[in-house]
Parts: C-alpha cells; sequence; structure tokens
C-alpha cells in the first residue's frame, strides 16, 4: 500500500494458521524470484546474479513433496513455501512457518556434482521442520526433543529413499559415533531436562557448566547433540513399534493439528 505522497509502501502478510512467534521471519533483499516450475504454491528467491544456479538447486524440490506427503498421508500445511538464499546466513539452513532460509553457498550449478546431494539433504531437513517444528511447535521447551526427533526421523526416511539403505545406515553410525563421543566427553545429554529438587545431587546435569533448562543458556554443541540424540530415539520407538504405527501417529498428530487450528482453539487444546 502506497503513503499519499507515493514515495512509500506498506507490505501486508498474512499467515491464517496459528503460528508461534519464534516461527516467524521476514528476509529482505533485492531477491530474484523463481517460481517453481512443478508447484506453483512454490517460491524460490535468491541474490541478484545466482538465478541460473537457484533453477538448478531447486529443481528437486518437488520430490520432497512428495515424498512427506506420502508418507504422512497428509498435505503439506501451509498454503504457500518459500526458499530464500542469503549471504552470511548463520546457519545453512533455519526453518520457520511457510519459509526456510538458506545459505547462498547451497546454490550451485550441474557441473558441481559433489554438491548435489548435500544441497538436497538441506532442503529435505528444512522441509520436514515445516510439518514438526514449524506448523506443530512445542508448547514447552521440554517438548523439544519430540520434533526434533520426528523431523530427523522422517528425514532419515526420506535419505533411506533418495540415497538407499547403505547411505542411510552410515548417516546413522555417524550420528551414534558424534554421540557417543560427547556422551563419553562431557556427559549424559538429556531429551527432557525439566527436573526438580534444588539440590545440587537432584540436578541431572550437575556436570554441565550451563543451564539446560532453557533454549538460550545451551551451548550450541550441546543442543546439536541434543536434535541428533532425539532422532535416535525416535528410530528406537520405531524398532519397538514398526514404521507404520510410527507413521500413523504422525499422520494423527497432523490430523489433530489441522482440524484445530481451522477453530478458535486455545494452543494448549491441540
Amino acid at each position: 500500500v502506497y503513503t499519499h505522497d507515493m514515495r512509500k509502501k506498506t507490505f501486508h502478510y498474512m499467515l491464517p494458521i496459528p503460528t508461534a512467534a519464534s516461527n516467524i521471519s521476514l528476509a529482505i533483499g533485492p531477491f530474484e524470484i523463481l517460481v517453481d516450475p512443478y508447484m506453483h504454491e512454490v517460491t524460490h528467491f535468491c541474490l541478484p546474479q545466482l538465478l541460473p544456479l537457484l533453477k538448478h538447486t531447486t529443481s528437486y524440490l518437488h520430490e520432497v513433496f512428495e515424498f512427506y506427503e506420502e508418507i504422512l498421508t497428509c498435505r503439506y500445511p501451509y498454503s504457500c513455501f518459500k526458499t530464500v538464499f542469503v549471504d552470511e546466513a548463520y546457519v545453512e539452513v533455519a526453518a520457520y512457518a511457510s519459509m526456510s532460509i538458506f545459505s547462498t553457498n547451497l546454490l550451485h550449478s550441474a557441473m558441481i556434482i559433489d554438491e548435489t546431494p548435500l544441497t538436497r539433504r538441506c532442503l529435505a531437513e528444512a522441509l520436514a521442520q515445516q510439518f514438526f517444528g514449524c506448523f506443530i511447535s512445542r508448547m514447552s521447551w521440554s517438548d523439544e526433543w519430540v520434533l526434533k526427533g520426528i523431523s530427523g526421523y522422517i528425514y532419515g526416511l526420506w535419505m533411506k529413499k533418495t540415497f538407499g539403505v547403505n547411505e542411510y545406515r552410515h548417516w546413522i553410525k555417524e550420528e551414534l559415533d558424534k554421540i557417543v563421543a560427547y556422551e563419553l566427553k562431557t556427559g549424559g545429554v538429556l531429551l527432557h531436562p525439566i527436573f526438580g529438587g534444588g539440590k545440587e545431587k537432584d540436578n541431572p546435569a550437575s556436570h554441565l557448566h550451563f543451564s539446560i533448562k532453557h533454549p538460550h543458556t545451551l551451548s550450541w554443541e550441546y543442543y546439536t547433540m541434543f536434535q541428533c540424540k532425539a532422532h535416535l530415539v525416535m528410530r528406537l520407538i520405531e524398532n519397538r513399534i514398526s514404521m507404520e504405527f510410527m507413521l500413523q501417529v504422525f499422520n494423527k498428530l497432523l490430523s489433530l493439528a489441522s482440524t484445530a487450528s481451522s477453530q478458535k482453539f486455545q494452543s494448549h487444546m491441540w
């Protein structure tokens, strides 16, 4: 909307689905825009002169959509999806409601074949977090491991289907080695970090120099291991109840959330 003197304009955005404030983001810049040729509700953004790289990098994304919607038997929860590639991003992948921000270093041409699987993994990871992490968000910090675990688990299913069982097992082995090495060096990683008691002996994380009761006091390395352990625990649950029942549970969660998001419910009733 332009002002009366036509010198300034105001942009209005609407997100009809109830969303946590931490999952809302804006990206502002002189972006070049590409509408996905396979899914018109998906839009890609990049900095000037990078459009040819953007076209190649994002050409596979529609297949990731199809895979997640098929295994979850649920449509993508938002009306649109935007991928934004920015310079000097503080992480390679940052997922927000209906939008994910990526590092521009992930863009590549068809000549750089070794970058293709790495970038596709980043795209798939971001899309998994749209379902569990953005659409279904945590009620409290103690719920964080569930969302990270589920998004990591379905991302692992995509990896198994795309790169094969051997690559998937190699990834699981790497994740196990990382969490074992960290816990041997530092101590256990707690997935449910809420504990009672004010005495030092009642604190299960007394071996750490930071508090694990709040996301803002964690070390970045600890949080990385936290996410790693979360999806490994989900894999243990799958071994107990089978993948079929796991996916039924995920579908039920998404169905209930979709129903609740269209009505005037309080967030704690989802």
